[in-house]
């Protein structure tokens, strides 16, 4: 599970001046405190692309997945893609994908195969920090697509 960025919040300063930074060079101090927080924002909403486990995907050649996953609060958006070389299959309630916040409630994931344009059914994630794909096979090269957003604690 991913723990949440530290984030650190320095006040204003009280005097106006110059100040310099290793990126922007000579800056008011205002113009760097105002950067300092675009940064934390940045931070806080960034998507994460670390690695997800998997298991019981069946693949015939070389796999690639991403997953692209977004927490504002206890928002989290995630968007996973996948393909292989030669096909995927996908067994719902026996493929899993581990998700880096365990949700609180179980929610609906939908999915399309975004080379075909093809639905591909929903899937669901649980309280058991899984999510689970729906049944479906995709040919050669072609990319499943799957989207949810739900609530963390």
């Amino acid at each position: 599970m991913a723990t949440p960025p530290l984030i650190q919040f320095t006040p204003p300063p009280i005097q106006s001046g110059w100040a310099s930074d290793p990126m922007m060079g000579p800056a008011t101090i205002w113009a760097l405190w105002f950067q300092n927080i675009w940064n934390i924002l940045k931070a806080v909403v960034q998507p994460d692309t670390s690695y997800v486990s998997t298991t019981n995907i069946t693949h015939g050649g070389t796999l690639t997945k991403s997953m692209s996953v977004t927490k504002a609060g206890s928002l989290v958006t995630l968007i996973l893609t996948y393909s292989d070389t030669v096909s995927t299959s996908s067994t719902i309630g026996t493929t899993t994908f581990s998700l880096p916040y365990i949700p609180l409630g179980a929610s609906v994931v939908s999915a399309i195969n975004s080379t075909t344009h093809a639905s591909l059914n929903n899937g669901y994630i649980s309280t058991n920090g899984n999510l689970y794909p729906p049944t479906f096979t995709t040919g050669a090269g072609e990319v499943a697509v799957l989207s949810v957003s739900y609530f963390t604690g």
